[in-house]
């Protein structure tokens, strides 16, 4: 009920998603500089173009990375000491994190399994730098806010059982790969390490406001199912865990895992995509400065090198009324779910302060 109203809200506001989409073979991905997520998506329908996303989209916030700075977790995208851009190319773009002590880079490149002919899913690689002046330990948790297999007996398989029940997949697991889905639609799949430079230390399979919640690791209870009562019901995540490892000054950690739709010969003999396809695959996403410098702020490219952005935003407005609605945006979001959470009816004025602010915000987006 509770993403069900909110994506019924997004849609209904008429004001732009601030994403940049990249699309190679049957993928789509769709990065959003300002929040500092992602969303990936599968094609279904080749004659129709259509699309389905292969984890929760309708909230991009539910799917997060926190970084672990000596002992300190922040979620990126939230934490204020990290500012966010985009950076890379159309082939490799790039979400970026920079603080004053760390940078975070999320590269991704597109890929494709033994048994597709095209790109069926991304390798997303982390670099970890240490822009202090002293040693680091540092490590990172990915949380995938999964959904395709939720309504099924076994919301996850592996290529060797079901998973009915939380799970934590070590150095000791056979598994190779996970898969959220049913054999009825598509199937998002996850490495668990075979295939990889560096397996993730662990892989926590449990209900996603569990593991959200926590401000890193989640204690294993055997037997839990994918319920945390009264609100959160048969709502799954996986969450990668890379545990934090030293990093010299100057210097870096780099890793990967990746992702795509399912195949019966899971990622062995992946390959990397030759390029974006489509007559016209440089209009997909933003291109690398040919200065070699990144731009200060990514509302401050040019229309010809926007990408995306030039048809979501009028041409004039202002960056910082963009970040200030997509702030206030947010906030909307956030009041809204605290009366659905909590069940208590929101009053007559709540309701009309809310419609006035997202009337004002639209009227910005949507011309007379």
């Amino acid at each position: 009920m509770k993403r069900l109203a909110l994506i019924a809200l997004i849609l209904s506001l008429g004001v732009p998603l601030f994403g940049a989409e990249y699309e190679d073979g049957g993928i789509r991905l769709v990065l959003d500089p300002l929040l500092g997520r992602f969303s990936l998506y599968s094609l279904t329908d080749p004659f129709r173009q259509s699309y389905e996303p292969l984890f929760m989209d309708q909230d991009p916030r539910t799917s997060v990375l926190t970084f672990s700075y000596n002992g300190k977790p922040y979620r990126l995208g939230e934490a204020k000491e990290f500012k966010i851009s985009e950076g890379g190319t159309a082939q490799a773009p790039e979400l970026i994190f920079e603080s004053s002590f760390a940078r975070v880079t999320v590269a991704f490149t597109f890929i494709a399994t033994a048994g597709s002919a095209t790109a069926n899913g991304v390798k997303i690689s982390f670099h970890l730098e240490n822009k202090g002046r002293r040693l680091m330990r540092a490590g990172l948790r990915f949380l995938l806010d999964t959904k395709l297999g939720e309504t099924s007996a076994a919301p996850f398989t592996t290529d060797r059982r079901n998973i009915e029940e939380e799970t934590v997949f070590d150095g000791s697991s056979d598994d190779i790969y996970w898969i959220s889905g049913t054999s009825e639609g598509p199937s998002l799949m996850g490495s668990l390490g075979a295939g990889v430079d560096r397996a993730p230390d662990s892989v926590h399979i449990a209900n996603w406001k569990r593991l959200n919640e926590v401000p890193w690791a989640l204690d294993f209870v055997q037997g839990r199912r994918f319920n945390n009562p009264p609100y959160s019901i048969r709502d799954s995540a996986v969450a990668y865990y890379y545990e934090p490892l030293r990093i010299g000054r100057g210097e870096r950690s780099s890793f990967y895992l990746l992702l795509a739709s399912w195949d019966a010969q899971g990622f062995a003999a992946f390959r990397p995509s030759p390029g974006l396809s489509g007559p016209d695959s440089s209009a997909r996403g933003p291109a690398a400065d040919p200065s070699g410098l990144e731009p200060e702020d990514p509302w401050s490219w040019d229309a010809g090198r926007a990408g995306s952005y030039a048809t979501s935003i009028p041409r004039n407005m202002n960056p910082a009324i963009v970040r200030s609605d997509h702030r206030a945006l947010r906030d909307i979001i956030e009041r809204i779910e605290g009366y659905l959470e909590s069940g208590v009816p929101m009053s007559d004025d709540e309701l009309n302060s809310i419609e006035q602010d997202l009337a004002r915000i639209r009227s910005r987006y949507t011309g007379p």
